[in-house]
């Protein structure tokens, strides 16, 4: 089991395992937990591949057809917020053919080195900086502008950290997390209660639609440094 950072691949911490072929048999994925938490954030393989048309062009929605073939291995790449040394469990379940359940799990203990930046912050965004034409940038001003769930914010203006992970810096004798200086501004807060207690539900399953959640909009502004070549 490996453990990593987010990247442009994968926008969040996480953990990795591969199950081999010879041990999974054809299913129906179902859910996908760390833990015995479900997790939504997840990407795999060995799964059949689908292909769709939409206006002409062709869309591959290979996360969301969630049937295990059994004839690959079975990459699994899962959220997870975790920290040094502790002990992970990451589980598949869903139904056989057969309608018989099935279960894969797998258990690791994290790596001997940084884990998630503060475990009492509990909801992050990534943003990946790269820098494409080989400059150097000495305070390079970056400009956000981000929507978040209103339940999850008090005070933006004190609650909100920019935290910088640079992957060349994991050698740092302070792990390769910084805090650096920012500033959020133009905050505003969208709650219009008629829309977001309407009911509207879905014609074949009979089940609620949700459209609308109470919103702030914020604009964070930064430095960024570095070169990426």
């Amino acid at each position: 089991m490996s453990f990593g950072y987010p990247s442009s691949n994968f926008q969040f911490y996480y953990l990795s395992y591969t199950f081999e072929k010879e041990v999974v048999v054809p299913f129906t994925l179902k859910k996908v937990s760390v833990n015995g938490q479900e997790v939504r954030d997840f990407t795999i393989t060995g799964i059949e591949d689908s292909v769709q048309a939409y206006m002409g062009y062709q869309r591959r929605y290979a996360q969301y057809n969630k049937k295990i073939t059994g004839q690959k291995d079975v990459l699994v790449t899962v959220r997870c917020d975790w920290q040094s040394g502790n002990e992970y469990v990451v589980s598949l379940d869903g139904i056989a053919e057969n309608g018989k359940p099935v279960n894969l799990s797998a258990r690791g203990i994290s790596e001997d080195k940084f884990g998630y930046w503060n475990s009492a912050w509990n909801y992050y965004a990534t943003i990946v900086l790269k820098e494409n034409a080989g400059m150097k940038r000495e305070q390079e001003p970056v400009h956000l502008k981000m929507a978040l769930y209103s339940d999850r914010l008090t005070d933006p203006e004190r609650e909100i950290r920019v935290v910088e992970y640079d992957p060349n810096q994991q050698a740092r004798a302070d792990g390769p997390f910084r805090e650096i200086p920012s500033q959020v501004y133009h905050v505003n807060n969208w709650n219009d209660k008629e829309l977001i207690n309407s009911v509207e539900k879905d014609e074949a399953s009979g089940q609620r639609i949700i459209r609308y959640l109470a919103t702030t909009t914020l604009e964070i502004a930064f430095f960024a440094e570095g070169c990426n070549l």
